[in-house]
């Protein structure tokens, strides 16, 4: 992986010696920015974890960390989208339903606006413990009008 920093979306299938391939979400992410200016990338702290990193280092000044805000990281999306800038956030999938469920309600769907919010840590995956396994976040987030969830099932449809 590139830099030697392992992502959490990528490296789950590391340890079964399963092929995987290197920031899907990143990597993706850097090709649709070379052609739309309006990409901009935001994390709460997280951006190594997330594989935003790689976008980062590409387009340091179209990347913003808020720090370990989730719920400014939701409101800065929102009011980017609103200025006609289409904004990725990203944090840890558990932090976006418990810690944003309301600023994701009013500063994004609320007004229908164009965010795209990627979650990591999905599932059971983690071994940070239970504070940080999303266990309930596709229920948490499975009624809120105006958004619609994608959970991929590997580093190829993350990239897709």
């Amino acid at each position: 992986m590139s830099n030697g920093i392992k992502s959490v979306i990528s490296d789950s299938n590391v340890a079964t010696n399963h092929p995987t391939m290197a920031e899907p979400f990143g990597n993706a992410l850097i090709e649709l920015a070379k052609e739309n200016d309006r990409i901009i990338g935001l994390s709460a702290d997280l951006a190594k974890y997330t594989d935003i990193h790689v976008f980062r280092d590409a387009f340091p000044q179209r990347f913003y960390s808020v720090g370990m805000s989730e719920q400014l990281l939701m409101c800065a999306a929102g009011g980017l989208a609103k200025e006609g800038f289409i904004p990725f956030a990203t944090t840890y999938a558990t932090f976006i339903a418990r810690r944003c469920y309301d600023f994701i309600s009013q500063a994004i769907c609320e007004h229908n606006t164009n965010v795209k919010i990627i979650g990591g840590l999905p599932g059971l995956q983690s071994g940070y413990g239970p504070s940080h396994q999303a266990t309930d976040d596709l229920a948490i987030l499975g009624s809120m009008p105006n958004l619609t969830i994608i959970d991929p099932c590997d580093a190829l449809e993350m990239q897709q």
